[in-house]
């Protein structure tokens, strides 16, 4: 048995053509949105559907950004039986290919989709891509800072559907997201506020912070917890660093993680050890104290 880990860095997004089939199961809202203001993540939620079918939808972030977190989960939402599930905002919106489209459960609702990294807006085409140059490496270039989703971008859209090979399977009808994408720039801006950073420094923040050593060499194969191994136990952990003025970590917080929670204590405690910064740099180009984000996958592979 291969072990597998890696650090989730970016989501690749294409739209694609719907097929011409059966008609998708519709669902309609059954409540209000719902935002969940954690202490290190924003939840916006709302459930569709009654009896059978009832079904809820999340959009999560963890800083703020024009990237999401995405699930869906429900019994119209079962992919075991999907040969090619791809996700899709529609009208306009951006579609999510079936290799970032993976299985998911949440709570009574059972199982689901789940994608990370996700954009509602298609991709713009930014020319030829910069060569590759492995995040620690000399020759890396961090990339342009991510800025808010425009509320208004986002106001056409009003569905989000699971498709099949194509051909919608089943459709959410959202309503409009420019009130709750607005609701969640508000929250995601009060994150920074309470992790304890400078709110309008940041909002001038030139530059992030970026690895000064690959983080592919954090966490190796080797470092797999011997229990999770064991049992045979698969997950992903979200984490911040907090990052001062010199580059170097002072903190680390599990901003969500799926079962089982083992999973956590290694990421903190090994990423502590061996992460090394640039730091972020202030309006001024001063270095500036900051936060790094990302992800490790605990996969087991045949």
């Amino acid at each position: 048995m291969l072990k597998r880990l890696t650090i989730a860095l970016a989501t690749l997004l294409a739209p694609v053509q719907a097929a011409s089939q059966e008609a998708p199961v519709v669902l309609k809202p059954s409540s209000k949105w719902y935002m969940d203001y954690g202490e290190g993540h924003c939840r916006l939620a709302r459930q569709f559907g009654a009896d059978a079918d009832k079904s809820v939808f999340y959009l999560e972030q963890y800083e703020p950004g024009s990237h999401f977190t995405v699930l869906a989960a429900g019994k119209p939402f079962r992919i075991e039986a999907r040969r090619k599930p791809t996700l899709r905002f529609g009208s306009g919106g951006a579609t999510v290919e079936s290799d970032k489209v993976r299985g998911s459960t949440m709570g009574p609702y059972g199982e689901g989709v789940l994608s990370t990294g996700v954009s509602l807006l298609p991709e713009p085409d930014t020319g030829p891509s910069k060569p590759f140059a492995p995040l620690g490496s000399s020759n890396y270039t961090p990339d342009p800072l991510e800025t808010f989703l425009e509320p208004e971008a986002v106001k056409s859209i009003s569905s989000f559907e699971l498709l099949d090979k194509g051909a919608p399977v089943v459709r959410l009808s959202l309503g409009s997201l420019e009130q709750p994408i607005a609701a969640m720039n508000a929250c995601t801006e009060e994150l920074i506020t309470h992790w304890g950073l400078d709110l309008a420094e940041h909002r001038g923040r030139t530059r992030a912070p970026y690895p000064k050593n690959n983080p592919g060499e954090w966490i190796g194969f080797n470092e797999y917890p011997s229990d999770m191994l064991r049992d045979n136990k698969q997950g992903i952990v979200w984490f911040r660093l907090d990052v001062d003025a010199a580059g170097e970590p002072t903190a680390c917080t599990i901003q969500q993680a799926t079962d089982p929670p083992e999973f956590g204590g290694v990421v903190c405690r090994l990423i502590m050890k061996r992460a090394h910064f640039h730091p972020a740099l202030n309006a001024q180009g001063q270095p500036m104290k900051s936060y790094w984000r990302s992800s490790v996958r605990f996969e087991l592979a045949n």
